[in-house]
Protein backbone atom coordinates (compact mmCIF):
# COMPACT_ATOMS: atom_id res chain seq x y z
CA UNK A 1 0.00 0.00 0.00
CA UNK A 2 2.99 2.39 0.68
CA UNK A 3 4.63 2.15 -2.73
CA UNK A 4 1.41 3.11 -4.23
CA UNK A 5 2.18 6.15 -2.61
CA UNK A 6 5.52 7.05 -4.96
CA UNK A 7 3.44 6.40 -7.75
CA UNK A 8 2.63 8.70 -10.14
CA UNK A 9 -0.94 9.40 -11.19
CA UNK A 10 -0.28 8.67 -14.55
CA UNK A 11 1.50 5.48 -13.16
CA UNK A 12 -1.54 4.24 -11.45
CA UNK A 13 -3.90 5.22 -14.04
CA UNK A 14 -1.84 2.72 -16.72
CA UNK A 15 -1.80 -0.19 -14.13
CA UNK A 16 -5.54 0.52 -13.56
CA UNK A 17 -6.18 0.77 -17.70
CA UNK A 18 -3.78 -3.00 -17.92
CA UNK A 19 -6.27 -4.63 -15.90
CA UNK A 20 -7.75 -7.53 -18.52
CA UNK A 21 -11.28 -6.57 -18.44
CA UNK A 22 -10.27 -3.21 -19.81
CA UNK A 23 -11.19 -2.80 -23.10
CA UNK A 24 -8.71 -1.59 -26.09
CA UNK A 25 -11.17 1.06 -26.58
CA UNK A 26 -10.51 2.22 -23.27
CA UNK A 27 -6.91 2.08 -23.33
CA UNK A 28 -6.96 4.01 -26.38
CA UNK A 29 -9.43 6.93 -25.60
CA UNK A 30 -7.44 7.33 -22.23
CA UNK A 31 -3.82 7.68 -23.41
CA UNK A 32 -4.36 9.13 -26.87
CA UNK A 33 -6.17 12.03 -25.27
CA UNK A 34 -3.54 12.29 -22.68
CA UNK A 35 -0.98 12.14 -25.66
CA UNK A 36 -2.83 14.78 -27.47
CA UNK A 37 -2.96 17.26 -24.94
CA UNK A 38 0.89 16.84 -24.19
CA UNK A 39 1.72 17.49 -27.72
CA UNK A 40 -0.51 20.56 -27.82
CA UNK A 41 1.74 21.58 -24.94
CA UNK A 42 4.98 20.98 -26.52
CA UNK A 43 3.83 22.86 -29.70
CA UNK A 44 5.12 26.15 -28.82
CA UNK A 45 2.79 28.04 -30.99
CA UNK A 46 -0.56 26.53 -29.48
CA UNK A 47 0.88 26.96 -26.18
CA UNK A 48 1.49 30.62 -26.86
CA UNK A 49 -1.99 30.99 -27.57
CA UNK A 50 -3.18 28.88 -24.97
CA UNK A 51 -1.25 30.94 -22.30
CA UNK A 52 -2.55 34.53 -23.75
CA UNK A 53 -5.90 33.58 -24.47
CA UNK A 54 -8.72 35.72 -23.33
CA UNK A 55 -12.12 33.56 -22.39
CA UNK A 56 -13.69 35.88 -25.32
CA UNK A 57 -11.02 34.15 -27.59
CA UNK A 58 -12.29 30.73 -26.33
CA UNK A 59 -15.37 30.57 -28.22
CA UNK A 60 -13.67 31.14 -31.45
CA UNK A 61 -10.09 29.18 -31.12
CA UNK A 62 -9.34 26.52 -32.83
CA UNK A 63 -6.74 25.47 -30.06
CA UNK A 64 -9.50 25.60 -27.49
CA UNK A 65 -11.81 23.38 -29.33
CA UNK A 66 -9.34 21.13 -29.91
CA UNK A 67 -8.29 21.32 -26.07
CA UNK A 68 -12.06 20.55 -25.38
CA UNK A 69 -12.22 17.44 -27.86
CA UNK A 70 -9.40 15.87 -25.84
CA UNK A 71 -10.68 16.73 -22.42
CA UNK A 72 -13.97 14.82 -23.24
CA UNK A 73 -12.15 12.01 -25.14
CA UNK A 74 -10.11 11.37 -21.66
CA UNK A 75 -13.72 11.84 -19.36
CA UNK A 76 -15.04 9.38 -21.86
CA UNK A 77 -12.29 6.68 -21.21
CA UNK A 78 -12.26 7.48 -17.58
CA UNK A 79 -15.82 6.96 -17.45
CA UNK A 80 -15.54 3.57 -19.25
CA UNK A 81 -12.63 2.71 -16.70
CA UNK A 82 -13.97 3.30 -13.31
CA UNK A 83 -18.01 2.88 -14.20
CA UNK A 84 -17.65 0.23 -17.34
CA UNK A 85 -15.40 -2.34 -18.53
CA UNK A 86 -14.20 -3.65 -15.02
CA UNK A 87 -17.20 -5.12 -12.47
CA UNK A 88 -15.03 -4.61 -9.93
CA UNK A 89 -13.39 -0.68 -10.15
CA UNK A 90 -17.22 -0.14 -11.00
CA UNK A 91 -17.74 -1.28 -7.39
CA UNK A 92 -15.17 0.25 -5.60
CA UNK A 93 -15.44 3.61 -7.58
CA UNK A 94 -19.17 3.41 -6.47
CA UNK A 95 -18.72 2.06 -3.18
CA UNK A 96 -15.31 4.33 -2.11
CA UNK A 97 -15.19 7.33 -4.60
CA UNK A 98 -15.60 10.62 -3.81
CA UNK A 99 -18.34 12.49 -5.28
Amino acid sequence: MEGELAQTPLELLARAALRPSIGRDTQRGLFDSYNSFLAILDDEKKRDALNTMTEEEMATSAVWREIRAISHAFHSGLKNLFFGDDEELRELSTNYGVF
